[in-house]
């Protein structure tokens, strides 16, 4: 892609999907855009969407997005289909040792 730009590929079970991440001056990701399936009239449609964050803060030792919308990009224009924000952060963090006898643990 480019220098503030990645794609991400998940793969399981013989499917795929891709997100494109952009991120921001400081490393914040600051919009994401792929496609999702949208309701139209019951049937499923293949349909770019795009994410953006802004506004980050520090909770619980990690910078998270204070707001956050997502969007559908349809032919007609955006539509705008979430917008929200975080009241409360809390994390599962694993031991920093934990992953370490695994056969891929870095």
């Amino acid at each position: 892609m480019d220098d503030s730009t990645a794609r991400v590929t998940l793969r399981d079970a013989g499917l795929a999907v891709s997100l494109d991440v952009h991120f921001g001056a400081s490393g914040e990701i600051a919009r994401v855009e792929g496609e999702r399936y949208r309701d139209v009239n019951g049937t499923g449609v293949l349909t770019p969407f795009e994410g953006r964050y802004d506004r980050f803060v520090r909770r619980e030792g990690v910078m998270v997005p204070a707001s956050a919308e997502v969007a559908w990009l349809l032919p007609a224009g955006r539509f705008d289909y979430w917008r929200g924000r975080p009241v409360e952060v809390s994390y599962d963090l694993v031991p920093e040792n934990a992953g370490t006898s695994l056969p891929n643990a870095r």
